[in-house]
């Protein structure tokens, strides 16, 4: 499901980088590219954040307005590939112990 998902429009929250100035960053990603997604944060500013070695956060909302909406956390490194590439290919659990 997460695999074959279409980012673009999604809103997510860089949980966890190697980076430190990248952890906290939240927005709507404007564009998936093999290596990075570009994100808009709420201050109008397109940043570009890799996907290597950075946990993103995704909220998808439900359609009752009472529930907390769904959220899953992504390995952006297990997504550097394009987005119809990612539908096809299957996913082993390596773990990343550098983060």
């Amino acid at each position: 499901f997460l695999a074959s998902a279409d980012y673009h429009g999604a809103m997510v929250e860089v949980v966890r980088s190697r980076c430190s100035s990248r952890v906290g960053m939240t927005g709507i990603v404007v564009k998936d590219t093999k290596f990075t997604f570009e994100i808009v944060t709420k201050e109008n500013v397109v940043k570009t954040c890799p996907k290597e070695h950075t946990v993103f956060r995704l909220k998808l909302p439900l359609e009752d307005e009472g529930k907390r909406p769904l959220e899953f956390e992504i390995l952006g490194s297990m997504f550097e590939q394009r987005a119809p590439d990612r539908a096809n290919k299957k996913y082993r659990l390596h773990l990343d112990m550098d983060l």
